[in-house]
């Protein structure tokens, strides 16, 4: 699966999402983030529009090692012609952020190469 580099130069993926309901489907731009150890983390904006089913709360520590809690919900990412179903983090962040959870359900590994501008799960 191609994904590109956003505009701040990160690699990212466009993916669909949803929770409940197939109808409830979202396009998103993820950046993929490997310190982040999770499925998916998404700003609120996106877990009312996706119809996320809420599951539970958890405490996590972010990369300034501050605590934070945040909620949790189910939800689908819709990834080239893959589902994935995952526990999503919601952040008060603006990006959504694919972690290695993520990867790992998806069984797939990241190449990135700056110099040929090309991102790739494989």
């Amino acid at each position: 699966m191609d994904g590109y580099f956003s505009q701040d130069k990160r690699p990212a993926f466009s993916i669909e999402l949803y929770g409940h309901s197939r109808k409830w489907k979202i396009p998103i731009e993820a950046i993929l983030d490997i310190g982040f150890n999770g499925f998916l983390s998404l700003p609120l904006k996106h877990c009312l529009k996706a119809g996320l089913i809420l599951a539970s709360t958890t405490s996590q520590t972010l990369a300034n090692g501050q605590n934070s809690s945040t909620l949790l919900c189910w939800g689908t990412v819709l990834i080239g012609q893959k589902k994935v179903v995952g526990l999503i983090s919601i952040s008060s962040g603006g990006h959504a952020l694919l972690g290695m959870e993520f990867l790992e359900k998806l069984k797939a590994k990241l190449e990135v190469d700056p110099v040929k501008k090309t991102v790739k799960l494989v």
